[in-house]
């Protein structure tokens, strides 16, 4: 497994397989999904391993996955992500980077070259 602070340093994309699209919240979903607030919105993965695979993420990780373009690194998206919601950079890194291993454990993601 990788260290956080290498995590940290490495720029990702979202494995180019992996088919997705971002919906108006109540599309796929229900109130009965959710374990807090509704999202906007609703992302649909096809993972390119399971065949396919529904995700209900919320703003946050919905904010992650579309900026997985390897244009920025672990912790620059932590910094982006202080910016953009009220959240402290502790919280912020501790979740993303649990996020980005759920994505690489399930192949959703590959490293930018």
């Amino acid at each position: 497994m990788l260290s956080d602070e290498t995590l940290l340093s490495m720029r990702f994309v979202r494995h180019p397989h992996a088919a997705w699209r971002a919906l108006p919240y109540g599309t796929a979903s229900t109130e009965a999904d959710l374990d807090g607030p509704p999202p906007e919105q609703e992302v649909i993965i096809v993972d390119p391993v399971e065949s396919i695979s529904h995700y209900l993420l919320d703003d946050v990780s919905v904010f992650i996955w579309t900026n997985m373009d390897g244009e920025l690194t672990v912790e620059e998206l932590v910094h982006k992500i202080c910016d953009e919601f009220d959240v402290d950079p502790q919280t912020a890194r501790a979740d993303t980077l649990e996020f980005i291993r759920e994505l690489l454990g399930r192949n959703l993601l590959v490293e930018a070259k």
